[in-house]
């Protein structure tokens, strides 16, 4: 079983601002050319599950686009009475509540081998303290927000191997990591 994290953050490391506040990086996208998902939509399609945290299904789902396709989503969350499932979602999403390892079980006992880690930071950071994290692939755009929710702590950052970069021209810096340390091998 593989984990991947794939994740867009501002120049000062965060993956949003104070309050979970987005503004930034929709400012960013706006120099985008039109379809580029920088490797995003690519990565999606190579995985066989998404996992999340309640709050960022909570961001997600209300976004204007569903950016996941048709590949299964499993949100977290310790009571799953408070995730608000949409209609048009229901056939894709679905919820777990368990540690990290036994959520990992059961999807592998699913058939789930390749996983997107979506967040939050807190489910991120569950997941890299119990040594699940295989790879990780972050886009870094030109905003900082000061302050705000911050991707990895400076411990997990230590594990990461940097194994390649890519510059695009409109800006935005993309690292590819490996996980090191890993209890697992994928």
């Amino acid at each position: 079983m593989k984990v991947s994290l794939f994740a867009e953050l501002s120049s000062d490391n965060f993956i949003a601002g104070i309050n979970g506040n987005l503004d930034g990086f929709k400012e960013a996208h706006k120099v985008l050319p039109e379809g580029e998902t920088c490797g995003f939509k690519d990565f999606v399609a190579s995985v066989d599950a998404v996992v999340m945290g309640r709050k960022t299904f909570d961001v997600v789902s209300k976004m204007k686009s569903w950016w996941y396709g048709d590949t299964p989503v499993y949100v977290l969350s310790r009571d799953p009475n408070r995730v608000k499932i949409s209609p048009h979602l229901k056939g894709n999403v679905s919820t777990l509540c368990g540690t990290p390892k036994e959520v990992l079980a059961i999807l592998e006992a699913n058939g789930k081998r390749n996983i997107y880690l979506d967040g939050g930071a807190e489910v991120i950071e569950e997941f890299m303290n119990e040594d699940l994290v295989d790879e990780a692939t972050v886009t870094i755009l030109p905003v900082a927000f000061g302050d705000g929710l911050s991707f990895l702590t400076r411990d997990h950052w230590k594990r990461l191997k940097e194994v390649g970069s890519k510059t695009y021209d409109f800006g935005f810096v993309q690292k590819s990591f490996t996980v090191q340390n890993a209890s697992r091998t994928a």
